[in-house]
């Protein structure tokens, strides 16, 4: 925290276990259901990846998820501290940016790829007040 009260962000990645109630579900990503076999390898195992996330902008120790949603909802208490991988703010289509090399590696269903790539333009249209390329009608609601 800076002498003016204000938060700095971090310039670089870093590595920090915190509570995993501070950690909170994308507000722009779109959501995905996972089975059972995450949650069983998380109770066995405990989360073997850090949880990528972004700090909060104003609020102190609040991570927003970027990658890990099944390992984050597979914590049961809320106290536990899980590692987290902060990496410096991002918002709005710069969270798909960083989401979208994991998102590639993972399988997905077409469903869930247009999902994920229509909430990036909504986002994009958002920010720049206007569609990118030419299928408008394939961006959705």
């Amino acid at each position: 925290m800076t002498s003016e009260g204000k938060i700095e962000q971090a310039e670089e990645r870093v590595l920090k276990w915190v509570r995993a109630g501070n950690v909170h579900r994308s507000t722009v990503l779109p959501q995905r259901a996972h089975g059972p076999k995450i949650a069983r390898s998380v109770e066995k195992d405990g989360i073997l990846q850090p949880l990528l996330v972004h700090s909060i902008p104003g609020k102190t120790d609040e991570f927003e998820l970027i990658d890990g949603d099944g390992r984050l909802l597979s914590v049961k208490d809320e106290q536990i501290e899980v590692l987290v991988d902060v990496i410096p703010c991002v918002k709005g289509s710069d969270v798909f940016r960083t989401s979208e090399a994991t998102f590639q590696r993972k399988d997905r269903s077409a469903y869930e790829k247009c999902l994920f790539y229509a909430a990036w333009a909504r986002e994009l249209e958002k920010e720049t007040g206007k569609r990118e390329g030419g299928s408008a009608g394939l961006v959705g609601p």
